[in-house]
């Protein structure tokens, strides 16, 4: 673990926090309480998957010895 991964694992996942509130709010202001997988063509929650998958990635990278 190197402060510059910990570093990059912070900042996705502070990105993956806004992007999910961003999405929860969308699907508050619709009225969807179920089955997300409507939205799946949405920007919003394209932007929300891409930063869990970024979120991931760091945190892999940060478990990596050395």
């Amino acid at each position: 673990m190197t402060y510059k991964s910990i570093e990059k694992a912070l900042h996705e996942a502070e990105r993956f926090s806004t992007a999910g509130r961003t999405v929860m709010m969308r699907l508050k202001e619709d009225g969807v309480k179920e089955n997300v997988a409507l939205y799946r063509d949405r920007i919003e929650t394209a932007a929300c998957r891409r930063a869990s998958l970024d979120l991931t990635r760091a945190l892999a990278e940060m478990r990596k010895p050395g």
